[in-house]
């Protein structure tokens, strides 16, 4: 197995986890935010069923 589907393997396994425990503490919607440039991240969380929902602005002050 390659190092790149051995990290997605337990990136897959991390975020079923975290979405269980999500699930378990009341959690009906989780949601997450990304960089607009990770284009490989947004396919591996399309990949788990999320979808994208909006864009967000923010100003630093």
């Amino acid at each position: 197995m390659s190092i790149i589907l051995r990290k997605a393997t337990e990136a897959d396994l991390e975020m079923a986890h975290a979405l269980q425990q999500a699930r378990e503490a009341g959690c009906y919607k989780p949601a997450l935010s990304s960089n607009a440039h990770r284009a490989g991240a947004h396919a591996f969380y399309e990949s788990l069923g999320f979808a994208q929902h909006s864009f967000r602005y923010v100003i630093e002050t």
